[in-house]
């Protein structure tokens, strides 16, 4: 997907009602490349509209411009504090940018998940401050407690 500095969703999951419980533990791996030179900022949301106006779980910002060509990798585990209509989690990770002038870039924040009850989405969205072209190759999301 073409990107500029607006934030743009890049990898998505639903999870069926019900599912998050607290205690509830995700693991979400995405992976992707840039095409051209950019500092980029991640953003994990979830919630029930699968926009970008959904609460922020957790960002990342890389320190520098990556390479064009370079790999991409957002890892993190997102916990589920409390369930129902006023669902809360906090989230932990790294991103990378591989390239020889950027290293990771850590980000924890806790918010809101929505409702529960029902189907929600874990989106995984990409700022970049230069108009380039960010394909995402993989992307795992998977409930592990």
């Amino acid at each position: 997907s073409s990107l500029v500095a607006a934030e743009t969703i890049v990898a998505q999951f639903t999870l069926p009602a019900n599912l998050l419980a607290a205690g509830s533990l995700l693991e979400l791996d995405v992976m992707g490349r840039v095409s051209s030179n950019a500092t980029l900022a991640w953003r994990v949301r979830i919630g029930t509209a699968g926009t970008t106006a959904d609460p922020l779980v957790i960002t990342f910002t890389t320190s520098g411009a990556g390479a064009a060509n370079a790999h991409s990798r957002v890892k993190a585990m997102i916990a589920c504090l409390t369930a129902g209509a006023a669902g809360t989690a906090v989230g932990n990770g790294q991103a990378q940018l591989v390239s020889a002038v950027v290293g990771k870039a850590t980000g924890v924040v806790a918010g809101t998940v929505g409702n529960a009850t029902v189907a929600l989405k874990v989106s995984v969205s990409v700022i970049q401050s230069v108009a380039q072209t960010y394909t995402t190759q993989v992307g795992v999301l998977r409930k592990i407690a």
